[in-house]
């Protein structure tokens, strides 16, 4: 299934860490086919959330030779107001903060697609890809903008 009905999804994706992530209301949709606005497609895992925090927030976008941060050290930001819908090409971390988990779309989540989980679940030391994101309103306390030399690890 196509994704870009209503999206322009970016060229490159952004990266994510935390030392904690915690989905309330969690949906796994499935393996979808997204389409960058130079034309290419990719697979991503399709996940939909009713709130998230995310402990530590580290946000990482590469830019020709620099990375731009967003950093919300020390503290939990939360996206909140609305589903959030993530276009995740890749997720690695510890599931409850035990069982090793990297999920990506040729090694996808052992979810059932469609059903919402009725409890929080939550990752600890999180390393995410993200193809695209939409929806909800972005909290992050303590919020730090900086930009360093080379690109983050793809």
């Amino acid at each position: 299934m196509d994704e870009n009905e209503k999206h322009a999804f970016p060229v490159n994706p952004w990266f994510l860490e935390s030392d904690k992530l915690t989905l309330g209301g969690l949906t796994y949709e499935g393996i979808k086919k997204i389409t960058t606005v130079d034309g290419k497609e990719k697979s991503v895992l399709k996940f939909t959330a009713d709130s998230v925090s995310i402990g530590d927030l580290h946000q990482i976008v590469n830019s020709r030779d620099k990375q731009h941060h967003v950093a919300g050290r020390g503290t939990t930001s939360t996206i909140r107001g609305g589903q959030v819908t993530m276009y995740t090409e890749s997720l690695k971390g510890k599931l409850l903060g035990l069982l090793p988990a990297d999920y990506s779309a040729t090694s996808p989540p052992p979810m059932i697609p469609g059903v919402k989980l009725p409890v929080p679940i939550f990752f600890t030391g999180v390393k995410i890809r993200q193809g695209g994101q939409f929806g909800g309103t972005l909290h992050i306390p303590n919020l730090h903008l900086y930009i360093t030399e080379g690109t983050y690890p793809q």
